[in-house]
């Protein structure tokens, strides 16, 4: 391995596993080095090992990691780690199984299914010990590995995009009780979510806590159907899936799969339309769920999104039942728990409500986190009972 000496005024500090450096941090040029190249790196008195990128867009396209190990024995014992860890905390293999920078592996993400598992790697260190990581995980898990790359993330490394691996037909899931089947197209384009998994099942918890006998439960934006299953077990009589993507196959399945038939039914509709018709109905539910994708991709959208999100309450407010509750989840980074609060607060003000924040959450374990400012945390969890103003 080449060596590398990093310039000593930097400060290096480990947020996670993994430091990210840029070029002018080094007292080398990377002109001559290979996209995903390993180097053994010096600070003081200090050693460590990363990899390079010349040819990444990233201003940051240097990661080192403190290890004494060679390069493979050290990704091969932090998928190890990773993996070992995921089953202490009670998660099984079904899971996202590696996170990334979280885990000490930058850009290599691994979910695991019932019948499979995937493999996402976005960055050109990773993509080096390629075929390795594939075979290794392929023994620890004792199942079919199938690695699928994405073109976004890797067009940012400029790596080459290869023909993905066959999925089956039907990726099968369990998680939290529940049975999942999600078709090889679906989990190709969009993938499964663990990322709200304790969430939902706080929220089903805190509903049969209320010891309510809730009619109508509403989930929206709701993909596979996921928080509507835990309204159901929860002992919500019915519960309306809805989303402006055919899904109504998939969540009839679902609802079907797992013991709720004729308990649930889907709407495929643009969700401010679908809420704008029902108001102008006179409509109303017990329950409420609202798990939009992320409003905002970076900061110079955030005070759109912000905007985007009191509207949104602001139409769920007025469907609302009195003794109801609302769950306002979020996965847009750039806004954080607090900006969420006082979207769903305004909203309610403008209905004329009284609302309680009765609960809050972040990610599952299995999207570990060092701290909470980590960019690696950004799911957002928030639950409310709600009171009407006599």
């Amino acid at each position: 391995m080449r060596q590398i000496e990093i310039n000593k005024k930097v400060r290096l500090y480990f947020e996670s596993k993994v430091i990210h450096l840029s070029e002018n941090d080094i007292e080398d040029s990377l002109r001559s080095h290979r996209p995903g190249e390993w180097c053994s790196f010096s600070h003081l008195k200090d050693k460590y090992i990363g990899f390079v990128n010349p040819n990444s867009t990233r201003k940051k396209n240097i990661a080192i990691f403190k290890s004494s190990l060679e390069p493979w024995e050290y990704v091969a014992k932090a998928i190890e780690d990773a993996i070992n860890y995921r089953s202490e905390i009670g998660y099984g293999q079904d899971a996202r199984l590696i996170y990334g920078d979280e885990d000490g592996l930058p850009g290599l993400i691994l979910d695991g299914y019932k019948n499979c598992a995937i493999v996402q790697i976005n960055t050109a260190g990773m993509d080096t010990y390629r075929n390795e990581i594939k075979t290794h995980i392929q023994k620890l898990l004792d199942k079919e590995v199938i690695l699928l790359d994405n073109k976004k993330y890797r067009d940012i490394e400029e790596l080459p995009v290869f023909e993905s691996d066959e999925l089956p037909e039907l990726i099968e899931i369990e998680e939290t009780g529940f049975k999942y089947q999600i078709k090889r197209e679906m989990m190709q384009k969009v993938g499964y979510y663990y990322d709200h998994r304790e969430n939902r099942r706080k929220f089903e918890e805190l509903i049969k806590r209320t010891g309510q006998n809730y009619k109508k439960g509403l989930d929206l934006f709701t993909y596979v159907g996921s928080w509507g299953l835990h309204l159901l077990r929860a002992g919500v009589e019915q519960v309306e899936f809805v989303d402006q993507a055919n899904m109504a196959e998939v969540v009839s399945n679902h609802v079907e799969l797992n013991n709720f038939s004729n308990r649930g039914s889907f709407t495929r509709q643009d969700v401010f339309k679908f809420l704008d018709e029902k108001v102008s109905e006179g409509a109303s539910y017990d329950v409420i769920v609202c798990d939009p994708p992320a409003f905002s991709k970076s900061y110079k959208d955030k005070k759109a999104a912000l905007s985007g999100y009191e509207k949104l309450y602001t139409r769920i407010f007025k469907m609302i039942n009195k003794g109801g509750v609302l769950a306002a989840a979020s996965c847009t980074q750039n806004i954080s728990m607090n900006e969420l609060d006082q979207c769903v607060v305004k909203a309610a003000q403008k209905n004329d409500l009284t609302i309680r924040l009765i609960d809050t959450g972040i990610q599952g374990l299995d999207h570990p986190i060092s701290r909470l400012d980590s960019k690696s945390n950004y799911i957002k969890y928030l639950a409310y009972k709600v009171e009407r103003n006599d």
